[in-house]
C-alpha cells in the first residue's frame, strides 16, 4: 500500500512539476536549435501537460460550457428583439390608421364634460329675480338628469322624419305601435290625477304633445276604463277601437315621424329612441324592440297584443339563424305570457295547434307544404296547458283544457320526424305524417331518451 502512495506522488510530480534536474528553461534547447541530448524540449514538456487526462477533461469540458452559455444568451437576446421590434411596428401602424380614420383622438359623444367655475373666483352676476333663480334652478336639474340618463337626450330639436323605414307596413307599424304606448301613458297619467269627478282634461300634463292625438269623445272613452281591470288589455282594447280611424288615411300615416319626446316619462322615451332608430320591418328588429322593454311588463304586454294582430307588417328573414331565433322568440312569448298574462298564451300556443294559422309563417320553417315545430316547442305549450288545467282544478273552472293537452299528445305521437342531426320536428298538420317503420321508431327512440318529455306524459295519467 505504501509503495502504491509513493509510485502516484512520483508520477504526479513527473507530470506537474516545471522545474527539470535544476535546468533553466534556455538550457533545453541549443544554440544550433538541436535537442539537448537527455533533456525534453519545451514543446514535449508543453504536450505532456495538455495529454494529461485530468486536464483534458478539465479544459474541454470548460470550453464546451462557455460555448454553450454565449449561444444560448445571444438566441434569448435575438428573440427578444424581434419580439419588440414587431410590437413597435405594429403600435406603430394601429396609430397610423388611428389618425387617418379620426385625425385626433375625441372623447366619446356620449359623455359631457362640464365646465364648472374654479373655487375661489366666483363672481356675482346682475341681480336676478325669484322667477329667473327658479328657471335657472330648473335648467341645472334637467341638466343633472341629463349627464344620469344613459338615454341621449333632444331639446329643442325638429326631429327628422324617420329616415330608416322604408315601407309602408314599416311606417304603420312604427306609428301605431307609438300611438299604442301614447295612449297607455296618457291612461295612467289621467288615472294618477283624477279628481273628485273623475275627470280630467287631456294636455295639461307637462309631457303631453301640443298637438293630442285624440279628441273629446275619444279621451273619455279612455277616461271611462275602470282601474280596477286589466289595465294592459283594457287599454289596447279601447286602444284598438280608438285607432283605427286615425290610420286610416295612407298620405298621412305615410308622413309620419315620431315627436320630440324629451318630456315623455322614461320608458316611453327609451321606446320612442329605440323605434327611431330601428326599421321595424321584419321580427328580428321587433324582438330587439320587445327585448329593450325586459323591464317593464306592462309594455311587453302591450306588445305581445300588438304582434298577434299586426303580424302581417313584419316580414322573416330565412337566413338559417333568424329561423332558429324566430322560434325562440316564440317560446319567449310562451313564457312570458305564462306569468299572468292568460289570455295571450292561449291565443300563441292556438297558432301551432291550428297549423293553417298565418302567423306559422313568421315564427316556424317550412318543409314542403308544411310548418315544423321543435319537440322542446310543443313541450313548453304542454306544460302550459298542464299548469292551466291544475289551477282550474282549483278554481273549479267548467274549462278542463283537456281537449289541447289530447292535440298535443296526438302530434307528439303521429307527426314526429327525425332529422339527420339527432334531433326531432314536429309536423304542424291535421292528418298523419306518413314516414317509414324505420324512420318512425328511430324518431320514438329519440323521444323515450328525454326524461323531461316523460315526466310531462306521467302527470296525464
Amino acid at each position: 500500500m505504501r509503495w502504491g502512495t509513493v509510485r502516484m506522488k512520483c508520477i504526479w510530480r513527473r507530470i506537474y512539476s516545471t522545474r527539470s534536474n535544476g535546468y533553466s528553461r534556455s538550457d533545453l534547447i541549443q544554440f544550433n536549435g538541436k535537442r539537448n541530448p537527455g533533456r525534453p524540449s519545451f514543446g514535449e514538456t508543453l504536450w505532456g501537460y495538455f495529454n494529461a487526462p485530468g486536464n483534458v477533461t478539465f479544459v474541454t469540458t470548460n470550453i464546451i460550457a462557455f460555448t454553450g452559455i454565449v449561444t444560448y444568451n445571444t438566441l434569448v437576446d435575438f428573440h427578444h428583439a424581434q419580439i419588440l421590434e414587431k410590437q413597435i411596428l405594429s403600435s406603430q401602424l394601429e396609430l397610423s390608421e388611428q389618425r387617418s380614420d379620426t385625425g385626433a383622438i375625441a372623447a366619446p359623444a356620449e359623455y359631457v364634460v362640464l365646465s364648472l367655475p374654479k373655487k375661489g373666483r366666483y363672481q356675482q352676476g346682475p341681480h336676478r329675480t325669484t322667477e329667473q333663480k327658479q328657471k335657472t334652478e330648473t335648467e341645472q336639474v334637467r341638466q343633472q338628469e341629463e349627464i344620469e340618463s344613459p338615454l341621449t337626450t333632444y331639446s329643442h330639436v325638429e326631429l327628422p322624419k324617420s329616415g330608416v323605414t322604408k315601407s309602408i307596413q314599416a311606417q304603420l307599424a312604427k306609428a301605431s305601435l307609438f300611438h299604442l304606448f301614447y295612449t297607455f301613458e296618457t291612461y295612467q297619467d289621467m288615472t294618477r290625477q283624477k279628481g273628485g269627478n273623475g275627470n280630467i282634461e287631456h294636455g295639461s300634463s307637462s309631457w303631453s304633445l301640443t298637438n293630442p292625438i285624440f279628441n273629446e269623445d275619444q279621451l273619455k272613452t279612455l277616461n271611462e276604463i275602470s282601474t280596477s281591470s286589466n289595465p294592459a288589455t283594457s287599454v289596447y282594447k279601447t286602444w284598438r277601437q280608438l285607432s283605427q280611424p286615425i290610420f286610416a288615411n295612407i298620405n298621412r300615416l305615410y308622413e309620419f315621424k315620431l315627436p320630440n319626446w324629451y318630456h315623455f316619462p322614461r320608458r316611453l322615451k327609451q321606446l320612442c329612441q329605440t323605434l327611431n332608430t330601428t326599421e321595424l320591418a321584419t321580427i328580428d328588429e321587433f324582438h330587439e324592440l320587445y327585448d329593450t322593454s325586459s323591464d317593464n311588463k306592462i309594455f311587453k304586454k302591450l306588445m305581445r297584443r300588438w304582434l298577434y294582430n299586426h303580424f302581417y307588417l313584419l316580414v322573416k328573414n330565412t337566413e338559417n339563424n333568424s329561423i332558429i331565433s324566430n322560434e325562440s322568440f316564440y317560446r319567449e312569448i310562451l313564457q312570458d305570457s305564462l306569468r299572468g298574462d292568460k289570455e295571450m298564451f292561449l291565443e300563441y300556443s292556438s297558432v301551432v295547434l291550428n297549423g293553417n294559422d298565418p302567423r306559422c309563417g313568421l315564427f316556424f320553417p317550412r318543409v314542403s307544404d308544411y310548418y315544423t315545430v321543435q319537440l322542446s316547442t310543443l313541450m313548453d305549450i304542454m306544460q302550459g296547458y298542464i299548469k292551466l288545467r291544475d289551477a282550474s282544478h282549483l278554481t273549479q273552472s267548467t274549462r278542463d283544457y283537456n281537449d289541447e293537452i289530447l292535440r298535443i299528445v296526438r302530434l307528439l305521437k303521429q307527426n314526429g320526424v327525425a332529422a339527420n342531426s339527432g334531433n326531432v320536428r314536429i309536423v304542424l298538420s291535421d292528418e298523419p305524417v306518413q314516414i317509414g317503420e324505420k324512420d318512425r321508431a328511430q324518431y320514438f327512440k329519440i323521444i323515450s331518451q328525454n326524461k323531461e318529455l316523460l315526466s310531462l306524459l306521467k302527470t296525464l295519467k
